[in-house]
C-alpha cells in the first residue's frame, strides 16, 4: 500500500459513499431477485479470463486517480487544465460503468434489456464496477483472486479465456 500522505481524501470519501450505497442496492437487487450464491459463483466463474485482466488493469488506474500527483499528471496529459476535486471520481466512476457495461456484454451476449437484467450478471458486473470504484483495491488482484477461486469450485467447467464475441461476430459477418 502506498503512503496515504498524498491521497485525496475527499476522493477517497467520495469512493467510499458510493461503493456502500451501490453495493448497498446490489445487495438489495439480489435479494428482490432471489439470487444464490451458486449464482453467483457460476456467473464469476463464466467470466472471461481477459475479462478479468481488463478489470484489474481498470482498477489499478482508477486508484492511482486518488493519489494528488498521478492525478495531476493523468488529467494534464487527457488535457484537463485547473482540474477540481469533482475531476477525478467522476472519470473513476465513468471507468467504472464502462467496466459494467462490457462485463454484462461479456457475460450475455448484449446490453439490450427487453425481459429485464440477467440478475447474476447483472450483480457480478456491480462487484466488478464496484471493486474499480473501492479505494485502495489497486495493489492487489482480488478480483482475479475471486475468479480463480471460482474457477476451481466449478471445476473449471466454466472457463473460458476470450468468451463470446457476440454481436462484433455479427457484424464482422454482415460486412462480408
Amino acid at each position: 500500500m502506498k503512503s496515504l500522505a498524498h491521497l485525496k481524501t475527499k476522493n477517497y470519501l467520495l469512493k467510499l459513499i458510493a461503493v456502500a450505497l451501490v453495493g448497498g442496492y446490489t445487495m438489495r437487487y439480489g435479494m428482490q431477485h432471489s439470487v444464490t450464491f451458486a449464482d453467483i459463483v457460476i456467473t464469476i466463474a463464466s467470466t472471461p479470463l481477459l475479462m478479468i485482466v481488463f478489470i484489474e488493469l481498470l482498477d489499478k488506474f482508477s486508484d492511482k486517480l486518488d493519489y494528488q500527483r498521478y492525478a495531476q499528471v493523468i488529467m494534464a496529459q487527457a488535457g484537463i487544465k485547473n482540474s477540481t476535486t469533482w475531476h477525478t471520481p467522476i472519470l473513476s466512476f465513468l471507468i467504472a460503468l464502462v467496466a459494467y457495461v462490457a462485463t454484462y456484454w461479456m457475460l450475455t451476449g448484449s446490453i439490450l434489456v427487453f425481459n429485464g437484467l440477467n440478475p447474476a450478471a447483472a450483480i457480478v458486473g456491480a462487484i466488478y464496477a464496484l471493486y474499480i470504484i473501492a479505494p485502495e483495491t489497486g495493489d492487489d488482484e482480488l478480483i482475479f483472486f475471486l475468479w480463480l477461486a471460482a474457477t476451481v469450485a466449478t471445476g473449471g467447467s466454466y472457463l473460458t479465456i476470450f468468451g463470446s464475441l457476440g454481436v462484433l461476430s455479427k457484424i464482422y459477418i454482415l460486412g462480408n
